[in-house]
């Protein structure tokens, strides 16, 4: 699927015409991506949205002048899917805050947001960027180690980051030219390298005795490892990994999640990319539940609504539906 849409430049000589300006260009991003609040930075505004989406893949290239655009709190509702943005800076300059870091981006630098957090992107005038947006399905690294990345900055002359950023404009530019199935395969490959950039980021970061909210990578493979485990605990994990207790919720705490609450989370993300599964249809939900731990169904099925917003059987229907 390709869209494109301008919104062209006009004199935004009050407040009432800076609003409309405002609630269309919100319009345009939040077709794209997620819900955004929007706010032009300058009296003539200009710009335009180039978007292509791809079985949850979305890429777009957003030309415009200067602007705010903030997702809040409230924005991030329940059973929204969460998706990392790749941020490829290409003219002009920007900068995204989230979890406490700003990274200040220039032609050529990338960085990444996570969508399921709030965050504040602003945009100088005259930028152009490349945004591709991730389905968390897609990412097999753990989602608490990819929050290190979030708002950090990848300098242009980093050689994985610019073939990454190079991959992604060209792709972007010329993919319809090419037939479905080749777009679908370079997709694919666009999505491994950017895997691969944010792999190596990570293993960068836990070189780095400074880094201030590390969680060893051990311990996450142990959580990821031992998920279907219904015994699973924060003493068995400290155990394992030759730590107390205190101090293994300590390192979550940065984090500001709590040891149960990120085991609850990964298997019920491994419960919904089961139900989406269409070689599983016939497996009863009762049974995948418990392959990732949980040992009371109407207990899963409580927290999967909570999580999710709709009910197990549901969204197994749903994913069914979107996959023909």
């Amino acid at each position: 699927m390709r869209s494109e849409t301008h919104l062209p430049m006009q004199r935004l000589t009050s407040s009432e015409g800076r609003a409309y300006e405002a609630a269309m260009w919100r319009s345009l991003l939040s077709s794209t991506s997620v819900k955004v609040r929007v706010s032009p930075g300058e009296e003539s505004f200009e710009g335009s949205i180039r978007s292509r989406a791809f079985q949850g893949v979305v890429i777009s290239r957003i030309r415009a002048g200067a602007h705010r655009a903030e997702r809040t709190a409230a924005m991030i509702e329940a059973g929204e899917s969460k998706g990392y943005m790749l941020c490829i800076q290409l003219v002009g300059t920007s900068r995204c805050t989230q979890g406490g870091r700003t990274a200040q981006l220039g032609p050529g630098d990338v960085s990444m947001i996570e969508s399921d957090r709030p965050y504040d992107l602003h945009f100088d005038p005259g930028v152009e960027c490349l945004g591709i947006l991730i389905p968390e399905r897609a990412i097999a690294l753990p989602a608490l180690s990819l929050r290190r990345l979030a708002a950090t900055r990848v300098q242009r002359d980093e050689p994985l980051a610019a073939l990454v950023a190079a991959f992604v404009d060209n792709l972007e530019s010329r993919c319809q030219l090419l037939d479905e199935s080749v777009q679908q395969r370079l997709i694919g490959n666009a999505v491994d390298l950017i895997e691969t950039l944010w792999a190596d980021q990570l293993r960068r970061l836990e070189q780095e005795t400074d880094f201030p909210t590390s969680i060893p990578s051990a311990v996450m493979r142990y959580i990821e490892l031992n998920l279907p485990d219904p015994e699973l605990s924060p003493a068995s994990i400290a155990t394992a990994n030759y730590m107390s207790v205190r101090k293994l919720h300590g390192l979550f705490a940065r984090e500001e999640i709590s040891v149960s609450a990120w085991i609850r989370e990964r298997r019920l993300e491994r419960c919904r990319d089961d139900l989406a599964r269409r070689d599983l249809v016939d497996v009863p939900i009762s049974r995948i539940a418990a392959r990732w731990g949980f040992t009371s169904q109407p207990h899963f099925s409580l927290l999967f609504r909570k999580a999710y917003g709709t009910t197990a059987s549901d969204y197994r229907t749903a994913m069914a539906e979107q996959t023909g």
